[in-house]
């Protein structure tokens, strides 16, 4: 009799803590019918819903918990299909009519002929975890809006910069023709009084009679020459003055560009008692670029030789100085090289590290505005190039810029 009695009252203190175990965990905890009663719901599940008591929550309905009763159609339906839910999110309803969101997991139990019996479930509040999950979104939504604006703001500062510079880049084009004008002038000017020379004793010869085949030929094919060199001459100023895109990939010929270069200013320089000298180095192969820029660049740094030069020749008051100018290509490996370097005024060490500023010159007020080398500057770098300068004061300047180096066959 005592140990059915201890057995008896060993079952009840199980039965107790079982209770206790459900009613303390914090999730709900419920069994329904098949016809929507309650058979158990612990206190988690009333305070959940906000009821007084557990039998308060008995004596309710199940549709009572859903935001619109025909939600438990939908669920005993999929239960019938799957024989269980898991984790399904859905709005619930509490008891003052406030609603709340919850995750339902809920599995059909059958009796031993396979006909359902009831259904068991657990229910949890994920309210704070939805406000907070709604929170994190909105804010990612504001984050990904302030980034498109973000990103809208640089395209168009972008785009200003990259027209400003084509500006500045055209204006330091024009101002080199303009500085090239006289020069540009005696190079037309020089065939031009080749031609009438010809023509006039091409005249002469006709009207003496004295002109035969080989005579004629001769003075056509020089007459020809003559007019195709114009004729570069001015295709080549018009192409140098054009506006170019930003960015352009073409195969730049690095010793051709220079010659373009020397085209337009070698008899003004030579006009000028300046000494141009050129040593153009062998298999250099190609970069990549824009010709016409590179040309820009080459003849910024020469009108800069140019100033530096003839300054110095002020300086020393023209005895025993000779101005001289050194243009140099070389490569290796993987860069192509070209120097430029002078004998002129050099630059001091205090405002080496200003000199591609813009808007920076030593030069005086009208002689210069100071866009040249940070134009030299921008144009290299957009070819993936670099710039260096070494200089010493008041006896050399040397420019070397640097290029990506690629033979024909890359």
């Amino acid at each position: 009799m005592k140990e059915q009695f201890g057995e008896t009252e060993s079952l009840r203190q199980e039965n107790k803590n079982l209770i206790d175990f459900q009613d303390n965990i914090p999730v709900g905890i419920f069994q329904t019918a098949l016809d929507g009663r309650f058979l158990y719901v612990n206190n988690t599940s009333v305070k959940m819903f906000g009821y007084a008591d557990r039998e308060e929550m008995m004596s309710a309905r199940v549709t009572d918990v859903y935001s619109e009763p025909a939600q438990r159609e939908s669920l005993i339906k999929e239960l019938m299909e799957e024989g269980q839910i898991i984790d399904k999110q859905f709005i619930a309803r509490r008891k003052d009519g406030s609603f709340f969101w919850s995750v339902l997991n809920v599995k059909t139990l059958f009796d031993t002929q396979g006909n359902v019996v009831r259904y068991d479930g657990v229910i949890q509040d994920i309210t704070e975890r939805m406000e907070v999950q709604l929170k994190l979104e909105n804010a990612n939504q504001e984050i990904i809006r302030i980034n498109e604006n973000l990103e809208k703001r640089i395209r168009i500062e972008l785009k200003k910069r990259q027209k400003q510079q084509r500006l500045l880049i055209q204006k330091s084009k024009l101002e080199s023709l303009g500085k090239l004008a006289a020069g540009i002038a005696h190079e037309i000017n020089q065939p031009l009084g080749v031609l009438a020379l010809s023509l006039e004793n091409l005249h002469d010869k006709i009207l003496r009679k004295e002109a035969d085949d080989d005579y004629l030929n001769q003075k056509f094919r020089s007459i020809q020459e003559k007019i195709e060199r114009i004729r570069n001459i001015i295709t080549h100023v018009r192409l140098f003055s054009r506006d170019q895109p930003s960015v352009v990939f073409e195969k730049v010929d690095v010793n051709k560009t220079i010659q373009n270069a020397l085209s337009m200013i070698k008899v003004q320089y030579e006009t000028h008692g300046i000494g141009l000298v050129t040593l153009y180095g062998e298999n250099l192969g190609i970069t990549i670029g824009s010709m016409n820029k590179l040309e820009q660049v080459i003849l910024n740094l020469l009108s800069n030789s140019k100033y530096a030069v003839e300054r110095m020749a002020e300086l020393s008051g023209g005895f025993s100085y000779s101005k001289k100018i050194t243009i140099r290509t070389f490569c290796d490996e993987y860069y192509i090289y070209i120097e430029i370097e002078d004998n002129g005024t050099g630059i001091g060490g205090n405002i080496m590290n200003k000199i591609f500023d813009p808007f920076f010159t030593t030069k005086e007020e009208g002689r210069g505005t100071g866009l040249g080398l940070s134009i030299v500057y921008g144009i290299i770098k957009e070819m993936k190039g670099d710039v260096r300068i070494k200089s010493k004061k008041e006896k050399y300047t040397v420019v070397t810029l640097s290029l990506p180096r690629f033979t024909e066959k890359n």
